[in-house]
């Protein structure tokens, strides 16, 4: 596939959700995590399931999660295409540390779904986002620390804007199988940092050269770990002060777009 045709296919993905998006805004906040935030979130769980087909899911508070196996919010729809937005508003989505944790913040869980995700943290989970193979997932102006695996993984979608933080690896395009999930990512403008901890995470695994990474930047102390894989470098990508050279690197083009 030619770049022309990956960028027209990474555009489509930006704005499926805002040409088939149903309006409709729902709170998430802690006072409602026992009671249920809105229909379909079971009571009895303190994850907010959002089974909605469209709508907004905006954060009013913090959610904290004490359960090491509880997901935060997860998305799963009952039938048929389910287009959302989640907006952090400014607040996080966090564990209380809890070491053993296998929950992720944010799990998308059927595919013919297409989530926004932005504006917020979440913080000290085994991951962050995690989405099934087929899911298209928009991640912009999110903050990713401590993650005990991924900060994100997922197959399809836009990583922009984003900090990645001291998680063990920032984007991951495998499950635990060890096989492919991610052919068609598109990384911009990401920030891969680990200064307060001896260990680096890596900023991406699995990448296959039909993933476009552009305008990204890696800064670690021990400077290991500056490695964008196979994916196909666009624009200047800085790893440790130095323009990145791993992977296929090409100039900027025009034919990148939103």
């Amino acid at each position: 596939m030619n770049l022309l045709k990956k960028v027209t296919l990474f555009g489509l993905m930006a704005l499926s959700s805002q040409v088939l998006a149903t309006p409709g805004v729902y709170e998430i906040n802690s006072a409602c995590l026992d009671v249920g935030c809105f229909s379909g979130d079971d009571p009895a769980t303190r994850t907010v399931e959002i089974t909605q087909r469209g709508g907004t899911f905006r954060l009013t508070s913090d959610i904290f999660v004490d359960d090491p196996s509880q997901d935060a919010i997860e998305v799963d729809r009952i039938s048929g295409l389910q287009i959302i937005t989640i907006d952090l508003n400014g607040f996080q989505i966090r564990t209380n540390d809890i070491p053993a944790s296998t929950a992720s913040g944010i799990s998308i869980l059927k595919n013919n779904t297409f989530v926004t995700i932005k504006n917020g943290s979440i913080t000290s989970f085994n991951d962050g986002i995690r989405a099934v193979r087929s899911a298209v997932v928009n991640v912009d102006n999110m903050v990713f620390r401590l993650m005990k695996d991924d900060a994100i993984q997922a197959g399809r979608g836009r990583i922009t804007n984003n900090s990645f933080d001291c998680n063990d690896y920032g984007v991951n395009a495998t499950n635990l199988s060890g096989t492919l999930v991610g052919d068609r990512l598109y990384l911009e403008n990401n920030d891969f940092t680990c200064i307060s901890s001896p260990d680096d995470q890596q900023p991406i695994f699995g990448f296959a050269n039909t993933n476009i990474c552009k305008d990204n930047r890696i800064q670690y102390d021990a400077g290991s770990n500056t490695d964008f894989q196979a994916c196909l470098l666009v624009g200047t990508n800085v790893c440790n002060g130095s323009v990145c050279i791993q992977g296929s690197s090409i100039d900027a083009v025009d034919e990148i777009k939103e």
